[in-house]
């Protein structure tokens, strides 16, 4: 018989299937390492971040603590008010403290007052008149909270500045706009003109350019000579005074060693004989920060 008509050659088969078999198995193989390794990168990924997020708490915790004993050991009659700057292995955290009652707390601020922050920032006459209504009337509601080493009850029921969005006409932009000058945490129902800014002074009611510039000359005095002015000023104690307020808000701002950037803003009311000295009343980060 001729060989080249003969039966086809079953190793050159066998062969041919163990071929294609070895190559399966092969393409298979690098399948799975190469999935194993883009388990293996992302997972580290996850780590270095999870990391990355432990260290940034645990600097701005390290920053806050810093700025609590600092505002600790400032004298009693002085403004709180100041700035420092932490260098740590991991990182560089910068801190800036300013007494709660450099603000105007909406909780306890009289009408007129709330009334011409609001005009101030920019809403209409009208508008504001309403918005302001509407906050006087929600923390007209009784509570049982009272603030701290205070006989006084806080009013409500605002407890959060988020709270502020349901009020009637309150915009995300009026809104973003009188956040920096007010807040419900002040532990005093007046304002510390020595930490007060000279935009939320400027804009209060019956403020004058001579008794403007005659409030920016206390700045950071004592709380004598701070309240002596006032009284020349014919300033009521229950609107503007020098006292130190129980709560600070500190601004804590972390920069890592590999650029990772987050900024807190936290208020914290202060005991310094306490076995706990602080409570945190208010935390945020940026959310463009992990």
């Amino acid at each position: 018989m001729n060989p080249c008509f003969g039966a086809p050659d079953n190793r050159s088969s066998e062969r041919g299937a163990v071929l294609v078999s070895t190559l399966l198995i092969l393409t298979l193989l690098v399948f799975v390492m190469a999935s194993i390794a883009w388990l293996i990168v992302n997972r580290s990924s996850v780590i270095a971040m999870e990391q990355d997020q432990v260290a940034v708490e645990n600097l701005t915790m390290s920053g806050l603590e810093t700025g609590v004993y600092r505002v600790m050991s400032l004298p009693i009659d002085r403004a709180v008010e100041g700035h420092d700057r932490v260098v740590l292995s991991q990182g560089q955290v910068d801190i800036v403290w300013r007494g709660e009652n450099a603000r105007m707390d909406l909780n306890t601020a009289p009408k007129h007052w709330i009334e011409a922050l609001i005009k101030a920032v920019g809403s209409p006459s009208d508008d504001a008149d309403a918005i302001t209504r509407d906050i006087v009337e929600r923390r007209k509601e009784p509570t049982s909270k009272k603030l701290p080493s205070t006989n006084t009850e806080r009013q409500g029921p605002f407890a959060h500045p988020a709270e502020l969005l349901s009020v009637n006409g309150m915009s995300p932009a009026l809104y973003h706009r009188l956040a920096p000058f007010i807040t419900l945490y002040s532990s005093w129902p007046s304002m510390d003109p020595r930490i007060a800014s000279e935009t939320l002074l400027s804009h209060l009611p019956e403020m004058t350019p001579v008794r403007l510039q005659t409030l920016q000359s206390i700045h950071r005095k004592s709380k004598e000579a701070a309240n002596t002015v006032l009284e020349g000023l014919g300033v009521e104690r229950s609107m503007l005074a020098a006292e130190r307020s129980l709560t600070t808000r500190f601004t804590v701002r972390v920069r890592l060693n590999n650029g990772l950037q987050r900024t807190s803003e936290i208020v914290a009311a202060i005991f310094p004989n306490d076995t706990e000295p602080y409570r945190i009343l208010y935390w945020s980060s940026d959310p463009n920060d992990p």
